[in-house]
């Protein structure tokens, strides 16, 4: 996929999304270069990148989730998940500056290509993104329907949520190129 078509993907996809932050064509020229620079870099696809990134964040940047932790009856803040790509992040308060959306993106490919290694290296039988978000027993199928939904395709049917076919329906409504018969 080349850098434009990436741009328009984002662009065309971000709207199946309910959420306010709508993207301009120089906004998704944007987030497609820094996606871009990341995937080839690391050698990953990056329509795989925005798959993750719409499975922890719809797409969504600069919106940070705080991480909380008991501390006796009162609870403090120690990080917070931070958008795109959901990469959790200690310390708090967040420092933007640092934390672009290039570095994020930077992270989250740093992180997968390790659990790539590490389970091409330690084990098989299960898909190495698996490890992305060890909290979510089916997130591998669910950041592989993106993909395919992002490609236009129907995706395998596998344990998918009712969240991710959602999302994999909206995904589809806009991405899939109707067959004059």
């Amino acid at each position: 996929m080349t850098l434009d078509a990436l741009a328009l993907l984002l662009c065309i996809v971000k709207p199946a999304f309910a959420h306010p932050q709508a993207w301009t064509m120089e906004q998704c020229q944007e987030q497609a270069v820094a996606i871009y620079a990341v995937a080839e870099a690391h050698g990953l696809d990056p329509v795989l990148l925005v798959a993750v990134n719409v499975q922890e964040c719809d797409l969504r940047t600069h919106v940070h989730r705080p991480i909380w932790m008991g501390v006796g009856k009162h609870r403090k803040q120690v990080g917070v998940d931070a958008c795109p790509m959901g990469i959790r992040l200690y310390g708090h308060p967040f420092d933007d500056a640092r934390w672009t959306d290039a570095a994020l993106y930077e992270r989250a490919a740093t992180k997968m290509v390790r659990w790539q290694r590490w389970c091409a290296a330690k084990h098989s039988g299960h898909h190495w993104l698996s490890h992305y978000n060890e909290g979510n027993h089916v997130y591998a199928a669910q950041v592989l329907a993106f993909v395919a939904a992002l490609r236009g395709h129907e995706p395998s049917g596998e344990s998918l949520t009712a969240r991710t076919l959602e999302i994999v329906r909206r995904l589809l409504r806009v991405t899939k190129v109707k067959r004059r018969t």
